[in-house]
């Protein structure tokens, strides 16, 4: 099911505590931005960055959320909440808020332009997410920017603190590449260390070279140090750090069992490009011929460029 925080969505829940018993699994795309013109599309810059994209937040959707943290929320998500089994969110929430609400999940996706606190209702109690497997992360290319430094690292820190059994970890970076501070990370997944034993797949994905955004041979080599069931690295051809360095991880993965190889960087130039404006996703594959545009729904078409307009052909 599809669930958006709005003024009636605490009636959906009920519903659905009504009709299904209690047993039910359910797969929730949840939409946590309550109001879409003055939230999910707008900037509030309230001044310099809190860490956390707080200053993303327009006051109607402050005055929602403190409204929901001491009002009939909780009893309604107390008995909707243990349903949902796998969890796709369009946030920009940290995680820590869902643990609350979903102690149940087995895979988590996250498309998140910021990682902000939010109230919650104190009757709440923290969980384990002893269930969680699998967690994804794709950044949103419109917003990452502004909380970019702490945007990963309150994420992944989230995660593995409640979910000591994650084997799948994969975060796309979107069109602007992967940008945080490798120092702040690894501060925290050190502090973490104890449930990064169980991950298999790490995947850092990114169209470009990280260049210049902190991710680097040492983050590569923690993994494999900490994480004792690795079974696939990548995207590391992304990622900085000197061939010594690399070098040096390649003889440590070879040591514990995993086989190594390095990609080919693409052209920039022949990658696609993908970005938000007022109007709308407009994609753009500059090393060929087409255009992709789409306006805010699911009709993408394709538009021959002018200048190839006689080569054009349908495919």
């Amino acid at each position: 099911m599809t669930l958006r925080r709005s003024s009636d969505y605490k009636t959906i829940i009920r519903n659905i505590n009504r009709c299904f018993i209690s047993d039910v699994e359910i797969e929730l795309f949840f939409d946590t931005y309550v109001d879409i013109d003055n939230h999910k599309h707008a900037f509030f810059s309230q001044g310099h960055n809190m860490g956390g994209g707080e200053n993303t937040v327009s006051h109607a959707t402050r005055a929602f959320e403190a409204e929901e943290a001491n009002g009939t929320f909780y009893k309604g998500m107390a008995e909707f909440g243990p349903k949902v089994r796998r969890l796709s969110a369009d946030t920009d929430i940290r995680p820590e808020y869902f643990q609350y609400l979903f102690p149940n999940i087995e895979s988590l996706e996250m498309f998140a332009r910021a990682s902000r606190r939010v109230p919650l209702d104190p009757r709440f109690s923290p969980n384990s997410w002893s269930k969680l497997t699998n967690f994804a992360l794709e950044v949103d290319p419109g917003f990452a920017a502004l909380t970019v430094d702490n945007l990963i690292v309150n994420m992944l820190g989230d995660v593995f603190q409640y979910g000591p059994n994650v084997t799948n970890l994969k975060v796309l970076a979107s069109q602007s590449g992967l940008k945080v501070s490798e120092h702040s990370l690894m501060l925290k997944l050190r502090e973490l260390r104890c449930n990064l034993e169980s991950l298999k797949t790490i995947e850092f994905l990114s169209p470009y070279c990280i260049s210049n955004s902190g991710l680097t041979a040492k983050l590569a080599d923690f993994f494999i140090q900490n994480c004792p069931r690795l079974e696939k690295l990548r995207d590391v051809a992304s990622w900085e750090g000197r061939e010594e360095s690399w070098k040096e991880v390649a003889e440590r993965a070879e040591k514990v069992g995993l086989t190594t190889g390095w990609a080919s960087k693409t052209n920039r130039s022949m990658l696609y490009t993908i970005d938000y404006d007022a109007v709308g996703w407009f994609q753009m594959d500059t090393g060929h011929q087409f255009e992709l545009y789409n306006n805010l729904n699911d009709d993408w078409e394709v538009i021959a460029n002018e200048n190839d307009m006689e080569e054009f052909v349908e495919l």
